[in-house]
């Protein structure tokens, strides 16, 4: 069995919990990942997208895919992905952030997580093209 990315939003919640900036950065991260590998899983299985399978810079590409989309669905996805993905790499790689900025964020975050899933789970269901 595989394991389901989407359980990444559990440690998220986890991590959220505790007043601490590296937690809530970390926090950040997991949710991002909770959502970017199922979206890419389901380019790969549902659409049969096998170039997002392997190679470089993964996460650009994906996020592009959807954002060039002509269905808008996809579309909404691939700016929310991106959007999570900046805000990662701000998560990850800027210090001068304070835990301020994190804790705004991750309102939003979480607040549009549930919604993302949503909208995944309707492309799976109903895929945008011919398969």
């Amino acid at each position: 069995m595989m394991f389901d990315f989407s359980n990444f939003e559990r440690v998220g919640d986890f991590l959220v919990k505790i007043d601490d900036e590296a937690f809530k950065r970390s926090a950040i991260s997991r949710y991002y990942y909770s959502l970017f590998d199922p979206v890419r899983l389901y380019l790969i299985s549902v659409l049969n997208e096998g170039e997002f399978n392997y190679g470089g810079d993964f996460h650009r590409r994906i996020s592009n895919r959807l954002i060039s989309s002509d269905d808008n669905t996809e579309m909404a996805l691939g700016l929310i992905l991106e959007e999570l993905r900046q805000l990662r790499n701000d998560a990850d790689y800027n210090g001068s952030l304070d835990c301020s900025y994190f804790d705004e964020k991750l309102v939003d975050v979480k607040a549009n997580l549930n919604i993302d899933f949503q909208q995944l789970n309707a492309l799976k269901t109903s895929p945008p093209y011919r398969l």
